[in-house]
């Protein structure tokens, strides 16, 4: 099948007129196919000047073939179906001193999401990440398959396993010609190159994606010092041009306020107050922008505060009061089993205990009746 471009009147030399147009053949190339881009000349001039323009940037193409046969004439442009090649074909034809162009549009089929090779992907140490791999809308791949590249040296990257919170897509929640992956729980180990594939009309069609893992290493200060710093780590920096620590706190009605603080890979908290407490956030931009962040908590009991705050007096009032509530509690039990002992020590002896008491009622009654004898 051919595509006609847009048909243009060339110029008029001697009351003859030279119509030109661009065709494309197949009119939708599948990734990976051949595919021949023409522009047709009629009548065929002699000895003009082509040149080839996509997305109105001059294209040197790497096989370029010139026919003529006095009719017409041809320049014709055979390449291999990739993602670059898509966009606005404009043929350029010069002819002593007058100029005349036509156009036509290619597309692709194939793996348009992400659009080329080797595209980074950004995820945060214990988050969800979404790696994409997503067919022109309509063409569903055979015999999908994602895997995990290690790089050998000399060697063709080896496939080794999947992470363990890797999931595959699923038919259910996505459209046929969508092969997306998600990783549930990101780790530090599950950086790397990963590989999409899928078989569309015979063709073997694959993208390589890789994934840069992000984390935040936090030095542990010194109480005297009471200060510390945070560290925004990167299994991958080469795209990265700025980074920026931006303070998240949030109000009595959840909303959230943010405070750029510091530029920088690391974040010096000098002195911490209870001012510093919660969320600090890194974000990593590179030329196009942002292309990430990771958050790190600051709890209020961290060891980068080395200043007494209202959270510690609440914590160490609570445990003084415990202390003495359990120092009276002991002494009231101690008493009581001195008391105990006691009891049990003289009831030890009851013959005693009656002689006593005799002895003692024999005074009293002669103390009343001192006269009686």
């Amino acid at each position: 099948m051919l595509l006609i471009g847009l048909v243009t009147v060339l110029m008029m030399l001697k009351t003859m007129l030279m119509m030109m147009s661009v065709s494309i053949s197949p009119s939708v190339p599948i990734s990976g196919k051949d595919v021949s881009v023409t522009c047709d000349v009629t009548p065929g001039p002699q000895g003009p000047t082509v040149q080839w323009m996509l997305n109105d940037s001059p294209f040197l193409p790497q096989t370029g073939i010139l026919e003529t046969n006095g009719e017409t004439f041809d320049s014709i442009v055979r390449e291999k179906a990739t993602a670059r090649l898509t966009g606005n074909w404009t043929c350029v034809v010069g002819y002593k001193g007058k100029e005349g162009r036509a156009s036509a549009a290619l597309s692709v089929k194939g793996i348009i999401q992400p659009a080329t090779d080797d595209t980074k992907v950004y995820a945060a140490v214990g988050s969800a990440v979404t790696l994409p791999c997503v067919f022109t809308p309509g063409l569903i791949p055979a015999l999908p398959v994602w895997e995990k590249l290690q790089p050998v040296s000399h060697l063709k990257p080896a496939a080794s396993r999947l992470p363990a919170s890797f999931s595959p897509s699923s038919q259910s929640s996505q459209a046929p010609w969508d092969k997306s992956a998600i990783l549930k729980e990101v780790g530090l180990k599950d950086e790397g190159r990963y590989r999409c594939s899928g078989t569309v009309q015979g063709q073997r069609l694959a993208r390589n994606i890789q994934l840069i893992v992000a984390t935040i290493d936090n030095s542990v200060p010194s109480k005297k010092k009471g200060a510390g710093t945070l560290t925004c780590q990167l299994s991958d920096t080469s795209e990265v041009t700025e980074y920026e620590w931006v303070h998240v706190t949030y109000d009595p009605s959840a909303t959230q306020s943010f405070r750029s603080i510091q530029k920088g890979k690391t974040l010096s908290l000098n002195q911490v107050s209870e001012e510093n407490w919660g969320e600090w956030a890194c974000r990593f931009s590179g030329k196009e922008g942002n292309l990430g962040n990771i958050t790190y908590h600051v709890q209020m009991m961290s060891g980068l505060s080395g200043q007494k705050s209202s959270g510690f007096s609440y914590t160490t009032a609570a445990v003084v009061g415990l202390s003495f509530l359990l120092l009276v509690l002991l002494l009231i039990l101690a008493q009581l089993y001195k008391n105990h002992q006691r009891r049990k020590g003289i009831f030890q002896y009851p013959a005693l205990e009656t002689i006593v008491h005799t002895i003692s009622n024999e005074r009293e009654e002669r103390e009343r009746n001192p006269m009686k004898k």
